[in-house]
């Protein structure tokens, strides 16, 4: 579904992302989630705009998540958490926006 929306944006010149969440009845949670589903996207097709919040909340290393997959990010959307995964505001909780 993903690829076809990405098909049917570039043929209008639109670029498609998916933005995954970390809610208790998602499919996308975990690092092993997010390597599934972009193995099924084709990246000239289908973007991603990482949520640095559900990132966190789904025990993840940012970092790494963000390195890994930086060609496919279209934008960013910050967030933060504490340390027990409870929203937080930005710059106080566990979000290191340095590194």
């Amino acid at each position: 579904v993903y690829n076809k929306a990405g098909e049917l944006g570039r043929k209008a010149g639109v670029q498609v992302a998916v933005h995954p969440s970390s809610h208790h009845n998602t499919l996308l949670f975990d690092r092993a989630d997010y390597d599934r589903i972009f193995s099924l996207l084709d990246p000239s097709l289908v973007g991603w705009v990482p949520d640095t919040g559900h990132i966190l909340r789904g025990r993840q290393d940012m970092a790494d998540t963000l390195t890994t997959y930086r060609d496919r990010i279209r934008y960013v959307h910050l967030k933060d958490v504490d340390a027990n995964g409870s929203w937080a505001m930005l710059g106080q909780g566990v979000c290191d926006t340095a590194k």
